[in-house]
């Protein structure tokens, strides 16, 4: 959302309201979502401010007080009708993500797909004795008609020029026991120093530049495919997406043959005018123009286009596989968060672990191998919080523990 947005006053025109203590609550403040694209007003979102803020962690405290009471058996069967509910209004959802985020149908849809499987994997483990707490990006208000008892839950939202305010105004109260956030590394140092001020313990889940090694006896097909997966899915919109690949020297000519072949075959376009095309947008023009920019400084600083190729129309990019990117390039320590991916080769293990090690981040990381052991080895030595065997970099499911400022 541009930070210059001006939010409206005295209205409660919003398609949607916060949701406080049950409740939908309508508020005198609203800021406009914006299609990603053609940047024109969606709808208008409601803007909570630190009083709204402060009835949420009311409500919250209020309701844990019984809720804390309630059996294995009565949280199930609730997740498991919010799980029922979000797959029926599948569709609406999934619209919803097109239209706000620029993504393609079917990625919309395979995430509220994943939604529904953790949330059954949460309520599986309900009888389990555990301290997690359910986390999920699905309607709130799936689990209120599913009988989550009011206050559980609470939604609020506000453009960023109010965010650190409100977000202190939550984090200080004495109620609130722990922060969780997903976000960007600069947004994330910011609400650890709140939390470090207050003494609250804080999980952050923050950016990444995840590597994929790929040793020589890899298979190359299985490894392709794992590649252009977790490289371009949602345009390389995702934390855990693969930025950098790292090819044994023997088969690193072969490797970058066949995935130049895949990654020709996609094409970014406007999700909303054209079905056919494998890619969506970015999130915005903005994304979109630091996403040129970080290809063209590269390219201007002699690195070479190996599959796909340069193409920059607002939030819509093409995808683009880079070769010969080097230490003097923003691209080799910035991530990218678009469809752009950088190839690298190497003779030694240790060639490999240093360059996957060389970087800021270290959220997940990927070794191919048909020799496990030696997959394993290469992967205990990268720095990072998970590490996937022959598989791709984007795993949902897998537990986020971080190393350095993932």
């Amino acid at each position: 959302m541009p930070e210059d947005i001006e939010m409206n006053h005295g209205s409660n025109n919003t398609k949607f309201g916060l949701i406080i203590n049950g409740q939908r609550t309508p508020v005198p403040r609203s800021f406009p979502v914006l299609d990603p694209i053609s940047q024109r007003e969606i709808h208008l979102a409601p803007s909570a401010d630190e009083s709204d803020a402060l009835e949420a962690v009311k409500a919250a405290e209020v309701a844990f007080e019984t809720w804390r009471d309630s059996t294995p058996l009565e949280r199930r069967t609730i997740m498991l009708k919010a799980a029922d509910i979000i797959r029926e209004r599948s569709d609406e959802i999934a619209a919803a993500m097109v239209q706000e985020t620029g993504a393609k149908k079917s990625w919309a849809s395979f995430n509220i797909e994943t939604c529904v499987q953790l949330i059954h994997e949460a309520a599986a483990m309900a009888t389990q004795i555990k301290g997690e707490l359910l986390q999920s990006n699905s309607r709130v208000d799936a689990f209120l008609e599913a009988g989550l008892p009011d206050g559980v839950l609470n939604y609020i939202c506000c453009p960023r020029n109010v965010a650190p305010s409100v977000t202190e105004t939550m984090i200080g109260h004495s109620a609130v026991q722990r922060v969780n956030f997903t976000g960007s590394t600069a947004v994330g140092r910011m609400i650890a120093t709140v939390c470090a001020r207050y003494l609250k313990p804080a999980i952050l889940e923050l950016g990444g530049k995840a590597p994929m090694v790929i040793l020589k006896d890899a298979n190359l097909e299985e490894a392709v495919r794992a590649a252009a997966f977790g490289a371009m899915q949602h345009q390389g919109q995702i934390c855990m997406s693969t930025e950098r690949i790292i090819v044994h020297k023997s088969i690193f000519a072969k490797f970058s043959e066949l995935f130049a072949i895949k990654i020709n075959s996609m094409r970014a376009a406007d999700p909303s005018k054209d079905g056919t095309a494998t890619l969506g947008s970015l999130i915005s023009p903005t994304a979109g123009t630091r996403f040129e920019k970080l290809v063209t400084d590269a390219l201007s600083k002699g690195a070479k286009v190996r599959g796909g190729k340069p193409g920059f129309e607002g939030a819509v990019v093409q995808p683009i596989v880079l070769e010969g990117v080097s230490k003097g390039m923003d691209v080799y320590y910035q991530e990218s968060f678009g469809p752009m991916v950088s190839l690298f080769e190497f003779e030694t293990a240790q060639e490999a672990i240093d360059l996957a090690n060389d970087t800021e981040y270290g959220l997940v990381c990927s070794v191919f191998s048909e020799n496990i052991s030696e997959a394993l080895a290469v992967g205990r030595r990268i720095r990072s919080g998970s590490c996937h065997i022959n598989g791709a970099t984007v795993h949902g499911e897998s537990i986020k523990t971080r190393f350095k400022k993932a």
